[in-house]
């Protein structure tokens, strides 16, 4: 059930009724979306006000074919109230005005109507002795434009500040014919009214150079002949175009970084409608902003989406505002951009200094040029990636934005950059590559001895560094008893390396061979060296270690011996029991370093290691070691001391090498007997571990 609040309302025939409609919503920030209203006796809405997905200002009004277009809700009054022009005898009785929220509760009133046809006389003598109702109210109102078009909706305009708008209000009808006049808040403004016809009564207001002031104002135009009856109204509200008054970017003008996004907003005050909002930098326009006006639409922030660019800094960057509709009103605000950026860095060599063109020994200078904003508080210099340091007495110069290398060598070659660091980063110049020309040098780590037999062919490859690598070669074989130049014909250069082919055929071809590379600069100073030697059987492995010794496993390294002249070399080591001369193991590698896994706990090995080539095999080296018992590594009661296992060995036993005392080994020929008590001599450790026959 719904309880209604009833307002009761008169209206003179022909006059104007007013039906007030409370539209206030009853929480803060709500507003009314749906107004209907209807009449008792009429089961279908007769008038609707819908303002759903707009503003109040924009809201949708329908009006039912019974008032014909007599009918407006007007919202700006307080309360809200439906008028209805030219009052008659049907639209009296019972209204009821139901009001929807965003969200607040529905609201339902009602509304009685009575309109008043005549006076009688009876009536008329109550109220006044002396006045003597005879004739009707007037009929009508109609305003109408400078135009003479009739004002729809009971809103005129818009117009521009400035303009000067005429309104002209003609009543129709009423006995005697009625007084027309203008009035605005309560304020006759025009009471000049002239007969056109029995009829026709009209008051023209005309309104000079119009004012931001008078927008929104209500105009209202009455007509009465009688002091008893009400007059007839009808108002209508100016609506204007308005200038911007202010243009304003929000916040401080700071400096930007390059290439990060912000958020810049401008406000403007004052248009009407929602002014033309531009961005510009420069004289180039910017797109990317959205806009929001406020609720009562007299400010608008539009707000840029701005990523600045380094070549924006001292450009101008401007908001301009306007109305369209409007001569001359743009308005500006603008600031000059201040662009932080990480340093842009150009690096060049000094003039009149070539890059491709340097040879060794000329000084080289180069000049890091930078633009940064704010100002770099550090300028550093790279050689292929790595930090270069000031050191003059390595001929390294650096001062300021300059680097300076004395007499340069060919470790100078390379890529070089230099680095500016202020507060937004560091940035990297492009790279230089200084490329230094050198005559020939031999390439290290080559293969100095070759040994070959006689009626074998060898082919000695000769490396050089050079720069340029366009490389031509002598060769030399030098003797105890001569030095020959070695035909071309033996040899074959591709850029930076010769290939020579050598077959010796006697004593006479053995000896050093020597290769000079020669480049535009010239021929290299010091040869490459190889020593050509008979070719034989490698030498026996050296200065061998046993370590590691587990319960399960041996380690054993050693050294390469001479190689034979021949340049693969492999090694082989063999593992026997000792107690059964079982072989228990055969490993070959090419570098003599071995791990022997898996073997039984506690047995007595022998080790034999040698190297051979494709000329033979070394004599062998001989090793006798043993692995731990497994108690070994767990019981003290169960423990053997291995010092005892190693003086068994060095009792029964002749030692054929130095043993190393700092392995806790000796040398035989410092010792008749040796036993446990050895553990007790200076220097002596307490636990032998390794002994090596050799």
């Amino acid at each position: 059930m719904y309880l209604f609040v009833t307002l009761h309302s008169e209206a003179v025939a022909g006059g104007v009724a007013k039906l007030a409609c409370d539209i206030t919503p009853p929480i803060v920030g709500d507003k009314a979306t749906l107004v209907i209203w209807f009449k008792e006796g009429t089961p279908k809405p007769i008038y609707s006000y819908d303002a759903r997905g707009g503003a109040l200002s924009q809201a949708k009004h329908w009006a039912d074919d019974t008032f014909g277009g007599r009918a407006f809700f007007r919202t700006a009054d307080n309360p809200a109230q439906l008028t209805v022009e030219s009052a008659r005898d049907l639209d009296a009785g019972m209204y009821r005005c139901r009001v929807d929220f965003g969200r607040s509760p529905t609201r339902n009133a009602r509304v009685n109507l009575t309109v008043i046809r005549e006076y009688t006389e009876e009536y008329a003598k109550e109220y006044s002795k002396n006045y003597t109702v005879s004739g009707m109210p007037p009929e009508q109102l109609l305003i109408m434009d400078n135009r003479g078009e009739h004002i729809r909706h009971h809103i005129l305009g818009p117009y521009n500040e400035g303009d000067t708008v005429e309104i002209t209000c003609e009543a129709s009808g009423g006995r005697p014919q009625p007084r027309v006049t203008w009035w605005t808040d309560n304020v006759m403004l025009d009471d000049s009214y002239e007969r056109r016809s029995e009829r026709r009564v009209q008051n023209v207001l005309r309104l000079e150079h119009l004012q931001r002031k008078q927008l929104n104002r209500q105009y209202t135009c009455k007509a009465s002949n009688n002091m008893l009856a009400a007059p007839v109204t009808s108002s209508v509200r100016l609506d204007m175009n308005l200038r911007p008054l202010s243009v304003r970017l929000l916040g401080e003008n700071r400096p930007f970084s390059a290439e990060k996004s912000y958020e810049v907003s401008c406000e403007v005050v004052g248009a009407r409608p929602s002014p033309q909002i531009s961005w510009w930098k420069g004289n180039t326009q910017l797109k990317n902003n959205k806009e929001v006006t406020s609720q009562d639409q007299n400010s608008t922030i539009s707000t840029l989406l701005y990523s600045p660019k380094v070549d924006d800094s001292g450009m101008v960057l401007s908001c301009r505002a306007e109305n369209p509709r409007l001569p001359n009103s743009a308005l500006v605000d603008s600031w000059t951009l201040d662009i932080y950026h990480v340093p842009v860095v150009t690096l060049q060599l000094g003039r009149p200094l070539n890059a491709s063109a340097m040879t060794e020994g000329v000084d080289v200078f180069f000049e890091c040029h930078i633009k940064a904003n704010p100002r770099i508080f550090r300028v550093g210099w790279r050689h292929e990636r790595q930090p270069l340091i000031q050191n003059a007495s390595a001929g390294t110069i650096i001062s300021n934005q300059s680097l300076v290398l004395q007499s340069v060598s060919r470790a100078r070659a390379g890529m070089y950059t230099c680095v500016a660091y202020n507060q937004e980063g560091d940035g990297e110049s492009n790279p230089v590559r200084l490329d230094v020309k050198y005559r020939p040098v031999c390439k290290p780590g080559q293969q100095a001895v070759w040994g070959v037999g006689r009626g074998e062919t060898i082919t000695i490859p000769c490396d050089v560094d050079s720069n340029p690598d366009e490389v031509t070669f002598t060769w030399r074989l030098n003797t105890t008893s001569d030095s020959v130049e070695l035909p071309a014909s033996r040899h074959k250069a591709d850029r930076a390396q010769s290939l020579l082919t050598h077959t010796p055929q006697s004593e006479r071809d053995y000896g050093t061979l020597l290769c000079w590379g020669t480049n535009f600069l010239g021929q290299q100073k010091q040869p490459c060296a190889f020593l050509v030697i008979p070719a034989g059987k490698p030498n026996s492995p050296i200065n061998c270690t046993l370590t590691n010794q587990t319960t399960e496993s041996l380690s054993v390294a050693c050294s390469e011996g001479f190689d034979g002249g021949v340049p693969r070399q492999e090694f082989v080591l063999e593992l026997y029991d000792e107690t059964s001369q079982a072989l228990v193991s055969n490993v070959t590698a090419r570098s003599p370093v071995f791990n022997l896994g898996g073997l039984e706990s506690g047995l007595d090995f022998r080790v034999e290691l040698y190297a051979y080539n494709t000329k033979g095999r070394s004599e062998a080296v001989q090793m006798h070691a043993f692995t731990l018992k497994g108690a070994e590594r767990r019981l003290a009661d169960d423990f053997v001391d291995p010092e005892e296992k190693a003086f068994e060995y060095l009792n029964d036993r002749r030692l054929y090498s130095t043993l190393n005392p700092r392995l806790g080994l000796y040398s035989p020929t410092t010792i008749d007997h040796v036993g446990p008590s050895m553990g007790s001599m200076a220097g002596g450790p307490k636990m032998l571990s390794t002994v090596l026959l050799c």
